[in-house]
């Protein structure tokens, strides 16, 4: 029983595959079957990545409030300001 290649991209270091909801429960299926061991987590888009155009960031204290706001509520987030 072999598992579909993963076409899926890299985005921020995460390996993020796009799949229907049965290929995703194919995949599961046969690694049940081989007794393997995965994690598997189901989530949109902005979980990873997220992105806002806002003239307040214009301002460095607008940016360093957001800036340590996100290292509070979410440490493992990657801000970048352009």
């Amino acid at each position: 029983m072999a598992a579909a290649p993963r076409e899926g991209s890299r985005v921020l270091g995460a390996h993020v595959d796009a799949l229907a909801w049965e290929q995703c429960l194919a995949a599961i299926a046969v690694w049940a079957a081989r007794g393997e061991s995965r994690a598997v987590f189901q989530c949109n888009v902005h979980s990873l990545v997220t992105a806002f155009r806002d003239a307040g960031f214009a301002s460095d204290s607008v940016k360093i409030n957001v800036e340590q706001l996100f290292k509070m509520l979410s440490p493992a987030t990657e801000i970048k300001t352009i």
